[in-house]
C-alpha cells in the first residue's frame, strides 16, 4: 500500500479538478469561488425591434444574463429582478441586464407583461433557434442566470443543487446573482 500512495495522490490530484462544477465563479453565498472562470461566449440577437445586439457591445460592464422562457419560475425571477431594478437595488440601476428569451423577441411580450420587466433598463433579445442557449451557453431555458464580469468572464451561474432552474425559489436565484453582480462591480 505504501508504494501505491504516490500514484493514488497523483490521480487523486489529477481528478479532482474534473469533478469540480462546470459553472465558474462564485455561488453568492459564503463559498469560495472557482478558480478557473470562462469567458462569457460572445452573441449577436436581435431585440423585438428588430434591431440586433451583441454581449461585446457590454464589454468593461457588469453583466446578468437571464435565459427565459416565459413559464411560472422565468415569470417569478423576472419579476423580482424588475423589482429591485425599480427599487435601485441592483448596482448601475440594474442597467446591464439582458433577457434572452426563447423564440423570436416578439413573443416574449407575455414575460414582460407578467413580470413587469423595466424595458428601459433590461435588453429583451429572441433566441428562436436556441442556438445561443444551448450551443454557446449549454444552459436551460428557464431560468439559467449568468453574471459575467467587466473582463467578459461568467462569475455566477445558477447550476448548482441548491440553486438549479426548476427547483430553486426565484427569490434565492435572484439574491445569489445580486451577491455576484456585486462581487463584480466591486473589484
Amino acid at each position: 500500500m505504501r508504494k501505491l500512495a504516490p500514484l493514488l495522490v497523483l490521480i487523486a490530484a489529477f481528478c479532482l479538478p474534473l469533478a469540480m462544477p462546470a459553472a465558474a465563479g462564485p455561488r453568492g453565498h459564503g463559498r469560495a469561488a472557482h478558480r478557473r472562470a470562462r469567458h462569457a461566449p460572445n452573441f449577436h440577437l436581435l431585440d423585438r425591434a428588430g434591431k440586433a445586439h451583441s454581449l461585446a457591445a457590454f464589454r468593461g460592464r457588469s453583466i446578468t444574463l437571464f435565459f427565459m422562457c416565459g413559464c411560472a419560475q422565468c415569470t417569478a425571477l423576472a419579476r423580482q429582478w424588475s423589482e429591485w431594478q425599480r427599487a435601485g437595488v441592483l448596482p448601475g440601476a440594474g442597467q446591464g441586464t439582458i433577457v434572452i428569451f426563447a423564440g423570436e423577441a416578439q413573443y416574449a411580450e407575455g414575460l414582460i407583461s407578467a413580470s413587469g420587466i423595466d424595458t428601459a433598463r433590461t435588453l429583451v433579445v429572441g433566441d428562436p433557434d436556441l442556438h445561443v442557449t444551448r450551443a454557446l451557453y449549454h444552459a436551460p431555458t428557464c431560468p439559467r442566470v449568468f453574471v459575467v464580469d467587466p473582463h467578459g468572464l461568467i462569475r455566477y451561474t445558477n447550476s448548482h443543487a441548491d440553486d438549479a432552474p426548476q427547483k430553486a425559489p426565484a427569490e434565492l436565484i435572484a439574491s445569489r446573482a445580486l451577491a455576484a453582480l456585486r462581487k463584480c462591480r466591486s473589484k
